[in-house]
């Protein structure tokens, strides 16, 4: 088990050896964006508080979860955006790693009490200083794949990529490259409202992409919203 929670890439040190009480050298690997994980670092270094903005797999979570290992810091992490619950701030050295939620309540008590807090999100957020995440190149996937397998985002299901591309399609738009032929049946199924239904409906019969995309690119809504997979979407991988 050790081995394989060294091989996911997304564990401290101290964390395998707590799951596994085996002592192994994990190596978090961390590949491109070299500018931006100094950045990072220096944060982290003198607790303030940081946004972390890009798209899935360019190695957000990645290049925390690396920091903490290297300077032995205890890392809790918010994976669903949701709050840490009632716990306390045991000890304001560790680091929070939260997925933003504007209806957090916790964010602004973590920052005050001057926890290095890391926030992840696909959109900036004015509140926070922000470090821009960029997809790695070839030659930096490459690199990771000699070390520890295949490069996460040829595991990541379509699932969460077409919630991710749905979700920015909704707060800033998307281009129409972007666009995924499904996005109707997204719109529709999450927002049962007539003017939108029949928005989508319009949207589903059009075939060229110029024109589809125009139609649903006046759909948007910025508030936090949980995105329900509409039926007949495919789970998984394409």
């Amino acid at each position: 088990m050790a081995e394989r929670m060294v091989r996911q890439n997304k564990y401290t040190t101290q964390q395998i050896f707590n799951k596994t009480k085996e002592k192994e050298k994990n190596e978090v690997l961390c590949v491109g964006n070299h500018i931006a994980r100094k950045e990072l670092a220096t944060f982290i270094d003198d607790h303030r508080s940081v946004s972390l903005i890009g798209d899935y797999c360019v190695g957000r979570l990645t290049s925390v979860i690396e920091i903490a290992d290297k300077e032995g810091l205890d890392i809790w992490i918010s994976y669903s955006g949701e709050d840490f619950g009632e716990e306390p701030i045991e000890n304001p050295d560790d680091i929070y790693v939260i997925r933003y939620n504007k209806t957090s309540k916790w964010i602004k008590a973590y920052v005050d009490a001057e926890c290095r807090v890391v926030i992840i999100s696909e959109t900036p957020i004015k509140e926070y200083p922000q470090i821009l995440y960029v997809k790695p190149s070839s030659r930096d996937i490459a690199e990771y794949e000699k070390v520890k397998g295949k490069f996460p985002i040829y595991t990541q299901s379509s699932e969460i990529s077409d919630k991710s591309i749905v979700m920015k399609a909704l707060r800033s738009g998307i281009t129409k490259e972007e666009m995924p032929d499904n996005l109707p049946q997204w719109f529709g199924y999450n927002f049962r409202t007539s003017k939108i239904l029949a928005l989508c409906s319009f949207a589903d019969q059009i075939k060229d992409t110029f024109f589809k995309h125009a139609v649903l690119s006046k759909v948007r809504y910025k508030k936090p919203i949980s995105l329900k997979v509409p039926y007949g979407v495919k789970r998984g991988s394409d």
